[in-house]
């Protein structure tokens, strides 16, 4: 029989990841993909290089564009405050249809 600890409610939230990620940290791979593992949650695979950051998000049913462009924002937002300046609301306004590389974060 299952144990009651993983029979919980607060065992299924605890597991329940909605945002589920990984870094590949191989140099040669210039992509890297990592799918959802919950029906309802995203992927994030990322690979962190010397000038840039490339992502790739995934879903299955969700605003997989939308929660990108979030992270682009928070993305630009950091590069500003760690470059001294701050950023408008007017660059604020992300391209939500494809996954971009974004080089040179303080430049953008």
């Amino acid at each position: 029989s299952v144990p009651d600890l993983f029979a919980d409610a607060g065992w299924r939230a605890l597991f329940h990841h909605v945002i589920s990620s990984s870094n590949c940290g191989n140099p040669a791979l210039r992509l890297f993909g990592f799918g959802p593992v919950t029906d309802d949650g995203f992927g994030l695979g990322y690979i962190i290089k010397d000038d840039n950051i490339q992502l790739c998000l995934s879903s299955k049913n969700r605003q997989t564009s939308r929660l990108l462009g979030s992270l682009r924002t928070t993305l630009l937002d950091f590069a500003a405050v760690l470059n001294g300046r701050s950023r408008r609301t007017t660059d604020r306004s992300p391209s939500y249809t494809k996954i971009r590389q974004w080089s040179s974060l303080g430049t953008m």
